[in-house]
């Protein structure tokens, strides 16, 4: 499904929107994980407007060959559309956090269940 593909980049994003933020504080890596926590919370729980509050409105997100241009955009045509069409759970475990001043990523592991399929007779 297209959300947990995009689900890299928007971190990358919302990470990096975050940095300032981190830049006062003692530890930028804790700051960034808790970030990173409370938007995949709000992205499991579908929360479209938990998610807003962690992203910016001039987010830009690609996905395979197409782009998202803002909150709005992102919003419409990706995140509203994959809610209704999915509600397989997953989990996530950031292995790693870089940082710099002005900019910071992580690297995750991503798993999920889906159902077994049962064979007609």
């Amino acid at each position: 499904m297209q959300i947990w593909k995009a689900l890299n980049l928007i971190t990358v994003l919302l990470v990096a929107n975050v940095m300032p933020l981190a830049q006062t504080t003692h530890n930028p890596e804790e700051e960034v994980r808790n970030v990173i926590s409370r938007f995949e919370v709000a992205l499991q729980k579908h929360d479209v407007q938990g998610i807003e509050a962690l992203v910016s409105q001039d987010i830009v997100v690609f996905e395979n060959g197409h782009r998202n241009d803002g909150w709005q955009d992102f919003r419409d045509r990706h995140l509203l559309p994959e809610f209704k069409g999915s509600s397989t759970p997953y989990k996530t475990e950031v292995v790693r956090v870089e940082t710099t001043p002005s900019l910071a990523w992580i690297f995750q592991n991503e798993s999920c269940s889906y159902p077994e399929k049962r064979q007609l007779p």
